[in-house]
């Protein structure tokens, strides 16, 4: 071997900015595209690249799920957003590095499009027009903005809202077989062995093998989880009253009676079809 590189790494150095922004708990700055800034009429929604603070865009290493390529062709751009939202440009890339913009752009665009003045045509496919928008994805979005909004609040904590949650519902229910503790969260039970990987790491819950099956791992809250947990809840507590000044609780929980009925719906339908097709494999066996 003639040549080695070795990337060994570095902590980052974001200590100085004493809560500017929000911090995951490496102290990697966290951005996500589903928080939304309340600023009266003016209000929009974050752009990808941006921090808890309103304009401010971290580019580079320092950034939590950073890739480090191609990020500074979308920051610069991001920032003209940030400044003038009023006048939209166009850009668009050419490698990592290269933005054409302007005229120029929209001479590109017009000859991708010609006769739409520079704009893609839209395609309908008939009878779309007056579909009504999708559930699922209307809910999915809506769950990654409040657990985006919900991570921002508990950063300066050190936990995320999944951490927090088990640890708050270890607290209530007291110690829990995994299987257990992964149905109260809605959760498969290898999610909630992953979720629960870093918390025991920490030292914040202990796994210990079950008295009775020796196959079963129950989860115990521990002193510091314990400590933990009510050092993050005034921070819990701020995300909540945010939620409800957006959204009632008696809708929230109005919500939430709907989703479980629904839920249980769907299991009793899965179970009858799965009935159904164990019954007709078995007609079709005894045929044969």
């Amino acid at each position: 071997m003639r040549h080695l590189f070795l990337f060994i790494g570095a902590a980052p150095n974001t200590t100085w900015l004493n809560g500017c922004v929000a911090v995951d708990d490496k102290g990697l700055v966290i951005t996500a595209a589903n928080w939304a800034f309340e600023a009266g009429a003016n209000s929009r929604r974050v752009l990808p690249l941006e921090t808890s603070r309103p304009g401010i865009l971290p580019i580079g290493d320092v950034r939590a799920g950073s890739t480090a390529v191609g990020e500074g062709v979308a920051v610069v751009a991001q920032n003209h957003r940030v400044l003038r939202p009023d006048k939209p440009r166009a850009w668009i890339g050419c490698g990592a590095a290269c933005l054409v913009k302007g005229w120029r752009a929209k001479k590109q665009m017009k000859l991708a499009y010609p006769g739409s003045n520079g704009q893609p045509k839209r395609r309908i496919c008939p009878g779309m027009e007056f579909e009504t928008p999708c559930a699922c994805t209307t809910l999915r979005r809506a769950a990654r903005a409040v657990t985006a909004s919900y991570d921002a609040a508990l950063a300066p904590s050190g936990l995320r809202i999944t951490q927090f949650s088990i640890l708050r519902r270890l607290a209530r229910l007291g110690p829990l077989a995994i299987t257990r503790l992964a149905t109260e969260a809605a959760l498969d039970r290898s999610t909630m062995g992953r979720n629960l990987n870093p918390l025991e790491r920490r030292g914040l819950v202990r796994i210990e093998v079950g008295d009775v099956d020796q196959r079963e791992r129950i989860a115990y809250l521990t002193a510091a989880g314990e400590a933990a947990m009510k050092a993050a809840l005034p921070y819990w507590r701020k995300a909540q009253k945010r939620i409800a000044a957006l959204v009632p609780p008696s809708v929230v929980a109005e919500l939430a009676d709907q989703l479980d009925a629904f839920a249980v719906s769907e299991q009793g339908r899965r179970r009858e079809e799965t009935q159904l097709g164990r019954d007709r494999e078995r007609r079709k066996t005894q045929r044969s």
